[in-house]
């Protein structure tokens, strides 16, 4: 599977998925040129790649997927995870911090599967 993790995650995630699975072609936007491209072109890149979009945006990401469905454009995928803070309510802004963790920064559902013994 190919993947990109976007702004709203930190780079570490992207070499997580890499450790975990092998065979995952896991890249951090950081590692990329598409770093602050906005999300049409974006998802038109990741189409033609076939490569998965991994988010924690709930607003713009998948209105512009589904507008790009209404035109009969597919795009690679998404996979989005919202933050245990951002459930809480705690954390409504999105990660600033150029692609570092910081402590407790990766999603809980990330963090589970990249801790799962599967």
């Amino acid at each position: 599977m190919k993947v990109l993790t976007d702004e709203h995650l930190p780079r570490e995630v992207a070499a997580a998925l890499r450790q975990k699975w092998p065979s995952f072609d896991a890249v951090s936007i950081f590692d990329t040129s598409y770093r602050g491209l906005p999300d049409p072109p974006l998802l038109e890149i990741l189409d033609a790649d076939k490569r998965v979009l991994v988010t924690r945006d709930v607003n713009s990401v998948p209105r512009h997927a589904k507008a790009r469905l209404a035109e009969g454009k597919t795009h690679g995928g998404i996979i989005q995870t919202a933050s245990a803070r951002r459930r809480a309510g705690a954390d409504s802004a999105p990660d600033r911090s150029g692609g570092k963790a910081r402590r407790g920064g990766l999603d809980l559902p990330l963090r589970l599967a990249l801790n799962s013994k599967r």
